[in-house]
C-alpha cells in the first residue's frame, strides 16, 4: 500500500465514532489503548476504514455499556421549562428548580440554551419569561396540572411571590 492509498484509507476519530455508534473519546481511548490501530498525523489521530470495519464486525458492546441518550432528551427538559414559564409568566432558576427534578446546573443550561434559540429571556433581576417565538411553542405543549405546583415534599413549590396565604 502507497502512502496516497493510505491516506485515503484514513478518517478522522469522529466519522470512526460514528460508523461505530460510539462517542469519540470512546474511540480515542480505544486507540490510544492499542484496540484499534491509529496514525498520528500532525496533532490529529486517523484509523484506516478497512480498521474500523473489521473492529466493528467483531465489536460488542458491554452489557454494563451506558446507553448513548438522544438529542430528544435535552428537548423534553426544555419543553418541561417553557411549560412552567407559560404557567407562571416569570421564574427565576432557583423556583424552577423547586419544581422540576433536574440538577440546578442543568436547568441553567437548558435556560441559557432556550435564551440562545430565542424561546426565553432573562430580565436584569434575573427573572426569566417566554418570548414570542417561545410563547408559540407554549401553547403547543400541554398544560401543567393546577395541583402540581402547590406542595414538593409538604412545601410551597411555586414562585415565592405567587404564594398566596388564607
Amino acid at each position: 500500500m502507497t502512502d496516497q492509498d493510505l491516506l485515503q484509507e484514513l478518517i478522522g476519530l469522529p466519522q470512526a465514532a460514528e460508523i461505530l455508534g460510539l462517542h469519540r473519546a470512546s474511540v480515542n481511548e480505544m486507540v490510544n489503548a492499542g484496540r484499534i490501530p491509529g496514525y498520528r498525523l500532525g496533532a490529529h489521530w486517523f484509523v484506516k476504514r478497512s480498521d474500523i470495519e473489521r473492529f466493528a464486525h467483531d465489536y460488542r458492546r458491554p452489557k454494563n455499556a451506558p446507553r448513548r441518550q438522544s438529542r430528544s432528551w435535552g428537548e423534553s427538559w426544555k419543553a418541561e421549562i417553557v411549560r412552567w414559564l407559560k404557567h407562571w409568566d416569570t421564574a427565576t432558576s432557583d423556583e424552577l428548580g423547586r419544581v422540576i427534578d433536574l440538577h440546578i446546573g442543568n436547568i441553567r443550561k437548558y435556560l441559557v440554551l432556550l435564551e440562545r434559540d430565542s424561546m426565553i429571556d432573562r430580565d436584569e433581576h434575573g427573572y426569566w419569561r417566554l418570548t414570542a417565538s417561545g410563547a408559540r411553542w407554549a401553547s403547543s405543549l400541554p398544560p401543567i396540572p393546577a395541583a402540581s405546583e402547590m406542595t414538593v415534599a409538604g412545601q410551597w413549590a411555586g414562585p415565592l411571590d405567587r404564594l398566596q396565604v388564607s
